[in-house]
């Protein structure tokens, strides 16, 4: 829930800073210029190479296991 709520946040500011916007197009395209950054900062993962690798060492027959059940 903690995802959903910063979004919000993160969107609620951007247009809140705005006082007025000179058409109706103007809100949509700011806040889907927001959206494409959050897309941006969502996929980036740290570490994630170091966790796969963890995974795989200490979980890999499990992770292979629920795999082949799907």
């Amino acid at each position: 829930m903690r995802t959903v709520e910063s979004l919000h946040m993160s969107l609620r500011k951007i247009i809140k800073t705005r006082g007025s916007f000179p058409t109706e197009e103007a809100p949509i395209k700011l806040l889907y210029l927001a959206l494409t950054k959050t897309v941006e900062k969502w996929e980036t993962v740290q570490h994630w190479k170091q966790m796969l690798n963890y995974l795989d060492t200490f979980c890999g027959e499990r992770i292979r296991a629920a795999g082949a059940r799907r």
